[in-house]
């Protein structure tokens, strides 16, 4: 667990250094090159997969001990969320140019970004019956509420965010992906009312990574910024870390472990 420690922070390190950076030179309006920006998020990216496999060795160590799947299924459709994260993180950096296939580069990347969240769904979904107390009344009813409010939260975000308008692949494509990011995020609100204050952190990460989204989703039909993009990559990574790291509570006899947040 050590080792899985020290590379979160190693990571964390990468972010705020290589975001200051950049603000630096915004800042000092010196010469910019996005590439190799982009590429060092793809490297970000590359180290949370690295470290989730890592996670995921743990996991299968600690599951061969008690002949049973319960850590090590979760640790895997976390690694597989990363993985799809990063495919669509490459599309995204424009380091291939994609558009003679579709203008709006980025809608290229909401398939690999939409089966990334259906993993983890299933990871809070697995991590919420893994609650200390179980499934309640009180949390099923909960859980009903949100999902009832679930498809008017995400048309709300999209209607905000995209313009009237625009191109009808966009509208719809947006709006298909609007739906998924907001039930990701609702359904990681379901590890907290799990798991209390100790499943706060999967909860962040679900959040961060709606709101990232919904910033790429602002400038999408309209013009960017290079402070945007840091502001996008700052919460996007941050969610993806604690993310990475949601799977850890299982790692100590099926109860959580305080000690086991980002950062």
């Amino acid at each position: 667990m050590k080792k899985i420690n020290l590379l979160t922070m190693v990571a964390v390190i990468a972010l705020a250094a290589g975001e200051a950076l950049a603000l630096l030179f915004l800042l000092a309006d010196w010469p910019w090159r996005n590439a190799p920006h982009r590429a060092f998020h793809l490297l970000q990216m590359a180290l949370a997969i690295y470290i989730s496999f890592s996670i995921l060795s743990e996991a299968r160590t600690r599951d061969t001990k008690d002949g049973g799947r319960t850590r090590s299924l979760p640790a895997l459709l976390v690694l597989l969320g990363l993985v799809f994260s990063w495919v669509g993180d490459f599309v995204n950096s424009r380091l291939i140019d994609l558009t003679y296939i579709l203008p709006q580069q980025t809608l290229l990347s909401v398939p690999f970004f939409t089966l990334a969240h259906v993993f983890y769904i299933i990871v809070y979904v697995r991590l919420f019956r893994a609650g200390p107390k179980g499934v309640s009344k009180s949390r099923v009813i909960y859980i009903k509420a949100s999902l009832v409010l679930w498809p008017f939260l995400a048309a709300g975000l999209w209607k905000v965010l995209i313009p009237a308008g625009g191109p009808a692949a966009v509208k719809w494509t947006s709006l298909f992906y609007a739906l998924v990011v907001t039930l990701m995020m609702i359904v990681s609100t379901w590890v907290s009312v799990s798991w209390k204050a100790k499943g706060f952190k999967v909860t962040l990460g679900g959040v961060l990574f709606w709101i990232s989204d919904g910033i790429i989703g602002y400038y999408l039909l309209r013009p960017s910024t290079e402070y945007a993009t840091i502001v996008i990559w700052v919460t996007y990574f941050a969610a993806q870390l604690l993310i990475m790291r949601s799977t850890l509570p299982l790692m100590v006899d099926g109860q959580p472990d305080s000690s086991n947040g980002c950062g």
